[in-house]
């Protein structure tokens, strides 16, 4: 009766109905045996998804109004997080073929959203609501980071934000490594720069060439209050 209250369920004497991923559920009361509306009796996956959502009666199930990365979401492991092998198979066949990505989420119900390269929303249990989001892949993106000649500091964190919210453990390390050696590198070179600039000023170095130092201060200035995008 406790569940019913909370989840406002349909119920009979015998049986609860719930209805989970747009298909309608029967459970009996009396054994815990979950059937499907066709008379098939669900299988594990399903059972235990159901089950796990009936039992979280802790707190208030009122929704906040703000979509959240499901890697930042209380109890999930980093084995299942978006980016580890968990999902590597998956999305390597979707990658190849998206049209079939597409054909699976319309049969589980799904509402097209305009997010990501393809994106659907799926009714999950009662008010619950979960968006899927599809990327293609893009092969020359490591290339692509590694060519950059700097990241500003705000756009630095944005992107190692992204990264440990999308990224496995594995990736992350990698991903990370790739923005440091960027950042790194930019802030060495640019160290160098203003020390020679420094040393322009002593009369020892006063024959020396200035290299790239004769606008290492407006650079510094630049890259430290994040503006180094603006001519």
């Amino acid at each position: 009766q406790k569940l019913i209250d909370f989840w406002h369920l349909r119920h009979t004497a015998d049986t609860l109905f719930v209805t989970f991923l747009h298909q309608q559920y029967q459970i009996c009361r009396k054994t815990g045996r979950v059937f499907r509306e066709d008379g098939g009796e669900a299988g594990f996956e399903e059972v235990l998804s159901i089950f796990d959502l009936l039992c979280h009666e802790a707190g208030d199930k009122t929704l906040s109004g703000r979509w959240a990365p499901v890697n930042s979401l209380d109890g999930m492991g980093a084995t299942a997080g978006v980016g580890t092998a968990f999902h590597t198979g998956i999305s390597a066949v979707f990658d190849k073929d998206p049209d079939r990505f597409r054909t699976a989420c319309e049969a589980l119900g799904g509402a097209p959203v305009p997010m990501g390269d393809i994106g659907y929303r799926f009714a999950v249990f009662g008010e619950f609501s979960v968006i899927l989001k599809f990327y293609h892949s893009d092969e020359d993106f490591p290339a692509k980071l590694d060519a950059q000649p700097y990241f500003c500091l705000p756009h630095y964190r944005r992107l190692l934000e992204y990264g440990q919210k999308r990224l496995g453990k594995k990736r992350l390390a990698q991903f990370v490594g790739a923005c440091d050696k960027v950042v790194n590198g930019y802030m060495e070179t640019l160290t160098e720069d203003v020390s020679w600039f420094c040393k322009k000023f002593d009369y020892r170095y006063d024959q020396e060439p200035w290299y790239n130092s004769k606008d290492a201060v407006e650079r510094a200035i630049k890259f430290l209050r994040s503006d180094i995008h603006n001519k």
